[in-house]
């Protein structure tokens, strides 16, 4: 799925999917006729995406994702088996008409019908995050149980605005807004927080992410300054947690209103290894308080069976940013209000 190839990289490509195929048959054909059925058109056709790629260029630039998507859109809107040309034509005619209005008008906002933008229009907006949207609104109190948590803010605070800690545990209330979603307002994934929003055994979890933290490289040495280096990390989502702090005479660096919001994440304790290019981890480390401003994007996790390794899986190069099919999402339903109106 990267934007480029290189020839190394095709054949890399073609090795490992002749590897594959050829321990898939170890495992399931084992040279039986009567386990032929098991290799299917599929299978085989996994040995010419080398010759594809060679032929006609990364696999982004023509794979059929949208347009089967879009058929399976049209195939809802046909209401009659006599005659469902008349629903089809029906339907691509309200897409065109939609989206020439949306285009001369500049109303791609408001007549977007679709269920993530009335999501959006319900979410939240927080001063000083102006590309965030937060949904699912909580609060959470900081008493005894939350000892670690306050302490952790205070931290996160006292080295924000170069303060003591005395007085940075003196801007933090006693209750706190908690948020269970938050999402980039253009094109970023929605993420979501672990101890407000349950996650299903079969549903996609969204509480994985990859951000990052300036960390000291001179910690360990007393007498050094310190030196700051950007790092990337791994970790889950617990929290959503958000307060305001008030300008004082008592806070010189805090001149203004200022909206904090923070990411309570538990980070993952990176296993290093030569061989396996992928982060990988077995176990999560103490939690920390991140500004949600550092976290970079969603990933995600595949386990190792027999094992308790989880790998991590991101999104390689420009589509990290982007979601191919929110276009073909906001179409159909654009099309299903006009249809409905």
């Amino acid at each position: 799925m990267r934007y480029e190839l290189t020839p190394k990289d095709v054949r890399s490509v073609r090795d490992g999917f002749a590897k594959w195929v050829e321990r898939f048959e170890e495992l399931y054909y084992h040279s039986e006729p009567a386990r032929l059925p098991v290799c299917t058109i599929n299978i085989h056709s996994l040995l010419h995406i080398a010759d594809t790629i060679e032929q006609c260029g990364p696999v982004w630039a023509y794979w059929c994702f949208a347009v089967e998507r879009f058929c399976g859109s049209l195939l809802r809107t046909i209401h009659s088996r006599r005659f469902p040309f008349a629903s089809l034509d029906k339907r691509v005619k309200d897409l065109a008409q939609l989206d020439q209005l949306k285009k001369r008008y500049n109303l791609s906002t408001t007549l977007d019908l679709s269920p993530r933008q009335r999501l959006r229009d319900k979410g939240i907006h927080i001063g000083g995050y102006p590309e965030y949207i937060f949904l699912v609104k909580r609060t959470l109190q900081l008493d005894a149980s939350q000892k670690l948590l306050r302490q952790r803010i205070r931290n996160h605070l006292q080295m924000t605005f170069e303060i003591s800690l005395d007085l940075a545990a003196s801007l933090i209330p006693d209750t706190l807004d908690m948020y269970g979603k938050m999402e980039r307002w253009e094109g970023g994934n929605m993420m979501h927080a672990s101890d407000v929003i349950p996650v299903g055994p079969n549903d996609r979890d969204m509480t994985w992410v990859k951000y990052v933290q300036l960390v000291d490289q001179l910690a360990n040495h007393r007498n050094q300054p310190p030196f700051f280096k950007k790092q990337e990390f791994y970790g889950q989502i617990q929290k959503i947690v958000t307060f305001t702090v008030h300008p004082s005479p008592s806070f010189p660096n805090i001149n203004a209103l200022t909206h904090i919001v923070l990411a309570v994440i538990a980070p993952c304790h990176i296993v290093k290894s030569k061989k396996i290019k992928f982060p990988h981890y077995r176990k999560l480390c103490p939690f920390e308080v991140v500004d949600v401003h550092y976290i970079e994007a969603l990933v995600g996790r595949v386990k190792r069976q027999g094992t308790s390794d989880w790998y991590i899986v991101e999104r390689e190069g420009i589509f990290a940013r982007i979601q191919l099919a929110d276009h073909s999402e906001l179409d159909m339903e654009a099309s299903r209000g006009l249809r409905h109106s």
